[in-house]
């Protein structure tokens, strides 16, 4: 009888981790999708850089080694500033392909190693899949601080020199408070006041009938000397004195 309900408890106990384990790839599923999604949409803008048809480049075209005219030649950016910015849409685009390949992969091969695998690889799809996610959202970070530097590379490839100032200078506010927010807002050190205020307005356990405050619980040790000391005068008032023969 005892073997049969320890056979019993376990079978449960497993049952319910699987049920755990199953919320946790459907959520690393979702997370996936999105970090796809987004990547995507990113790399499409990336490719709309380099393909774009520059102002200095909307003349005839020219035969490769045909001189430039004289519009071109004043209205076409130097050769660095065009490299940087080519350069910045292209890694933009690597790190938002690798972003969607690995989420591909994970949204792919994950949830199938989880259902059709051998026993234990519930637990094994789950940590894999964390794993990618540390990395899939290292690559997307990467590509949105890549692709807001072609925007200010392509600022300095268009326009005047104040207005390529403005526009980096807007680029690299956004830039350092989305780095700050991620960081320190969205997740806070465990001693940051943000998370010491947050634990005081946590709401408190409400006591029952029967129950002590949580106040009341953690009386101070004069209080509580004090409190011992007039027990201890009651208990020997209250005891009957022995008669004087």
């Amino acid at each position: 009888m005892i073997a049969a309900d320890r056979a019993e408890l376990e079978s449960r106990l497993k049952q319910l981790t699987l049920q755990i384990r199953e919320k946790e790839v459907t959520v690393f599923t979702e997370n996936f999708a999105v970090l796809s999604t987004q990547a995507a949409f990113l790399c499409g803008l990336g490719f709309s850089g380099l393909t774009m048809v520059p102002t200095w480049c909307v003349l005839l075209p020219l035969r490769p080694g045909a001189p430039r005219t004289r519009r071109q030649r004043d209205t076409a950016p130097p050769t660095a500033m065009l490299l940087v910015f080519y350069s910045l849409a292209s890694i933009s685009i690597g790190f938002n392909i690798l972003t969607m390949a690995i989420s591909s992969w994970c949204m792919i091969f994950g949830p199938g190693l989880a259902i059709r695998g051998p026993d234990g690889s519930m637990s094994r799809a789950v940590a894999g899949m964390y794993q990618e996610r540390k990395w899939a959202l290292r690559f997307f970070w990467l590509g949105i601080a890549f692709i807001i530097l072609s925007g200010v590379a392509l600022g300095w490839v268009k326009f005047d020199p104040y207005i390529s100032v403005t526009m980096t200078a807007i680029f690299l506010g956004f830039l350092s408070f989305m780095v700050y927010y991620m960081t320190r807002v969205t997740r806070p050190p465990a001693a940051s006041p943000v998370c010491a205020a947050t634990s005081r307005r946590e709401p408190r356990a409400v006591a029952g009938p029967g129950s002590a405050s949580p106040r009341s619980t953690r009386a101070s040790p004069r209080r509580s000397t004090s409190t011992a000391t007039t027990r201890r005068r009651a208990s020997s008032r209250a005891r009957p004195r022995g008669r004087v023969a």
